[in-house]
């Protein structure tokens, strides 16, 4: 990290799929649209529109941003002189985090992100609102529910109730289903399987699987 706060703004034009791993920096996830998802240990954790989700400093994690997601993240090295939270969840007052987003992006398409200047104030705002913040990581019944349908359908099952999973990402389930579905394909192209394998095991044609992969995934 060149400093101590970095903004990044991203339109998933396709499926990320992040490796497991600890970060020497802490970072939050806001989503604008589409959907994130956040692995803590067997969890899970969907992350929707208008949320933010805070992970600190060495927690191991991997995070998934489905294809067509908007989302800003906010890296804080540990470098920085404020004490930030050492757990893990949302933080449930997004408002000053979201209309940070709005100008940072407005001043970074302006080519305006001095870090003396009006940028790298409000990404200090950030630091200082989020330093003050107690990440609730507590979940409802409902997000507990919606953990549960996010697992069956990556086993390849079908929800009871599509409805509210699609109410909960703002996106429909078999789409969903599609993503989570070649996410493990591309796992399993990273650990180093061909596109045969992976299709015999998905009894698949080989050539639906390639289509897939780059059609979600881009090139693997």
């Amino acid at each position: 990290m060149q400093q101590a706060i970095e903004f990044h703004p991203m339109t998933a034009e396709h499926l990320i799929v992040g490796p497991r791993k600890s970060h020497p920096h802490s970072t939050a996830i806001l989503v604008h649209t589409g959907a994130v998802l956040v692995r803590l240990g067997k969890f899970e954790i969907p992350v929707c529109q208008n949320q933010v989700f805070w992970l600190p400093s060495g927690c191991l994690n991997a995070v998934t941003v489905l294809q067509g997601s908007v989302i800003s993240t906010f890296d804080l090295s540990i470098r920085s002189t404020i004490s930030l939270p050492a757990r893990a969840g949302f933080i449930r007052d997004t408002s000053l985090v979201e209309a940070a987003a709005k100008q940072l992006r407005q001043l970074a398409d302006k080519n305006t992100t001095n870090w003396d200047g009006a940028y790298g104030r409000l990404l200090r705002c950030v630091r200082d609102f989020i330093a003050f913040s107690s990440p609730d990581d507590q979940y409802s019944a409902e997000l507990i529910n919606t953990m549960k349908d996010l697992e069956i359908l990556e086993k390849g099952g079908n929800v009871a109730n599509k409805v509210a999973i699609e109410k909960a990402l703002g996106m429909d389930a078999d789409f969903l289903a599609e993503q989570l579905r070649v996410r493990a394909w591309v796992r399993n192209r990273k650990s180093g399987q061909k596109i045969d394998k992976i299709a015999k095991n998905a009894q698949r044609p080989a050539e639906e699987v390639a289509h897939l992969l780059e059609k979600v995934a881009g090139t693997i």
